[in-house]
């Protein structure tokens, strides 16, 4: 029934947005589009006009694409979680739809954009709560900056730059972290992967290298998958078994049952591909440094040709550009050294 009423609303509105807002971050353009109830969170910094969160505003808890209730199979195996991590705001989908069925879990959420979490509380309704913290921050600095452990951690980000994973986020050494902030033999992983993209095969590879249970859940003629991967084996009987007992407890206004007929009985993907490794790993952000670096050499030099006194004029010009260079680099590459926290 749920998917028909997608179908025709699909048919209704069919090439009717309109945007609304364009916010230009640091990061990319973050577009807004509008088609009846129907709204778009879009990132078009390259043109590729890629939707990155889809919101129904007369329903906001039946996600209006497929993956975020995809992603909701983690509740199979931890139904009561008490903390959780999400790693990529969006327009908040899968934070209010956990909120509205665990009001007592403690949820983070990470997000490197600030703008995107105006975005989603100025026009997706988004609220934050004592239970429920928002880190601007780098996915990857924060995983490193705590210690704590989740019962879930449910990564959803996304680089316009090659449409998919940024490539810090999905290499061996990233991975090993994320299991050791889950809490051991209980925790579970769940990533949305694109199986189009290039490194799709690796990004697999490297979850059966860490993990010892991964499972695909894949919808027909969709290019997306969600990975769970953790300590503790299911079979699709048990799982059935779990998700009629949630649907029952929980009254869940999705289809948790229907979330396992997607279970991939095959793991599709090329066991020698390449495993990704951080010492190859050039983060596009590094690079504004050059021209930083670059412009502060010149002025370095400059100041001290023009200088009466050479020893206090090259320590005052190189202590200046010193500081410029780290300056540009900590507000500009979304590289901080502390979490920025925003209630």
């Amino acid at each position: 029934m749920h998917k028909l009423f997608l179908l025709l609303m699909n048919l209704v509105y069919a090439d009717k947005y309109n945007l609304i807002v364009e916010l230009k971050s640091s990061y990319s353009v973050i577009q807004v589009y509008e088609n009846g109830p129907i709204r778009d969170l879009r990132i078009n910094t390259r043109g590729t006009n890629t939707v990155e969160s889809r919101m129904n505003m007369n329903n906001p808890l039946i996600p209006a694409v497929g993956y975020p209730n995809m992603m909701l199979v983690s509740l199979l195996w931890n139904p009561e979680p008490t903390d959780i991590l999400v790693i990529g705001l969006g327009a908040a989908v899968l934070p209010r739809i956990l909120r509205y069925y665990y009001p007592m879990t403690r949820i983070d959420i990470v997000e490197i954009d600030p703008n995107i979490l105006r975005i989603a509380k100025e026009h997706f309704r988004f609220k934050t709560d004592p239970l429920m913290t928002v880190y601007i921050n780098d996915a990857r600095i924060f995983i490193n900056s705590i210690k704590k452990t989740y019962d879930i951690i449910l990564s959803d980000v996304y680089a316009e730059v090659d449409v998919g994973i940024p490539y810090h986020l999905r290499t061996l050494e990233y991975t090993h972290e994320l299991k050791q902030r889950l809490k051991v033999e209980t925790g579970v992983l769940l990533t949305h992967l694109q199986r189009n993209h290039n490194d799709y095969d690796s990004s697999r590879k490297i979850h059966e290298h860490v993990f010892k249970y991964n499972y695909e859940f894949v919808a027909k003629n969709c290019s997306f998958v969600i990975l769970l991967s953790g300590f503790q084996s299911l079979t699709q009987s048990e799982m059935f078994e779990r998700a009629a007992q949630l649907e029952q407890t929980k009254c869940f206004l999705f289809n948790l049952t229907y979330q396992v007929l997607k279970l991939e009985k095959q793991d599709l993907f090329d066991i020698n591909a390449p495993i990704l490794k951080d010492k190859i790993t050039t983060p596009p952000q590094r690079l504004t440094l050059l021209p930083m670096i670059f412009v502060a050499t010149v002025g370095f030099l400059t100041g001290c040709y023009y200088s009466q006194s050479i020893t206090t004029k090259l320590f005052l010009h190189f202590n200046a550009a010193s500081l410029s260079i780290i300056a540009h680099y900590r507000s500009t590459n979304g590289y901080c050294t502390q979490n920025q926290i925003v209630v």
